[in-house]
């Protein structure tokens, strides 16, 4: 079954509630975060490029395409990812994410957020859990902002268009969870590596 952007909304909320749920029992057990500096720094530098490089193109390509819609569209559509280097910026802090300072192999290019996170606006922000879990969230509904949107405008030129940008994202996300996630330093309390972690488990389980 094919999901359409509905159902595939509704599963991503459901998926961001398991993930809040996850962080915060990872948050009672571990008062102060301590990254994993076995993973600093990246160990899987040209995997991440490979994967990211095709993304941002079609990235690229979504926003000339919506441009010529209406570059009003196309402002909508970057917002989504302006959004989610802000948000994830405070992340990266509260975490003491140690990518801030070099590589960061961060989902779907929002590499941005690590310099943000150095600027003294971000840094002297209180930390706060609950600030981090909302900052998360909204962070989160951008990237399904920036997934979602262009299906309205793909679906009118015809069906196979949606259908195969869907299967792009799906493809990439599969390969960023299984091959990125696991040698990232905060993977214990970034919902992805959350996710990866979980699904790996699930799946060399049946292997």
């Amino acid at each position: 079954m094919i999901l359409g952007p509905n159902n595939f909304i509704a599963c991503f909320i459901r998926f961001i509630k398991k993930m809040k749920n996850f962080r915060e029992v990872e948050l009672r057990m571990n008062d102060i975060i301590t990254p994993d500096r076995s993973c600093i720094p990246y160990s899987k530098k040209n995997v991440y490029l490979l994967l990211t490089i095709p993304l941002m193109l079609l990235i690229l390509a979504l926003t000339v395409f919506l441009f010529l819609i209406n570059p009003i569209l196309s402002i909508i559509y970057l917002s989504f990812w302006i959004g989610a280097n802000i948000f994830q910026s405070y992340c990266c802090e509260f975490q003491e994410c140690p990518y801030t300072e070099g590589f960061c192999p961060a989902v779907a290019g929002i590499i941005p957020a690590s310099r943000i996170a150095r600027l003294p606006v971000i840094r002297n922000m209180k930390k706060s859990k609950s600030r981090f879990e909302v900052f998360a969230t909204f962070g989160s509904l951008c990237l399904l902002g920036l997934i979602i949107f262009p299906l309205f405008f793909l679906i009118e030129l015809d069906v196979i268009y949606p259908l195969g940008y869907f299967i792009l994202i799906l493809f990439y996300a599969f390969l960023f969870l299984w091959n990125i996630c696991p040698v990232c330093a905060i993977r214990k309390t970034c919902p992805g590596g959350l996710f990866s972690t979980r699904l790996r488990s699930v799946l060399l389980d049946r292997i």
